[in-house]
């Protein structure tokens, strides 16, 4: 797997408590400081970040790691 800014795990809602713990354990154990989320699509249900608060992660975390992407220039010369 490469790595990624940010990893989601959809479909959480059918991953039981303990593969989540199992999962989180393998991602942080071969992806340090890598942030893993869990969610839902479908309904957002069972403590998992909905997508709008899923997609506001990754932009921020794109935004630290590539702060130029993100300044505007106004330069038309």
């Amino acid at each position: 797997m490469e790595i990624a800014d940010i990893f989601v795990v959809n479909k959480a809602d059918l991953v039981s408590a303990g593969h989540r713990r199992e999962i989180t354990g393998w991602m942080a154990d071969d992806h340090p400081g890598v942030p893993l989320y869990f969610t839902s699509a479908m309904d957002g249900a069972g403590g998992h970040r909905g997508v709008s608060e899923l997609l506001d992660a990754a932009v921020e975390r794109v935004r630290e790691s590539a702060p130029r992407l993100f300044k505007p220039s106004f330069d038309t010369s």
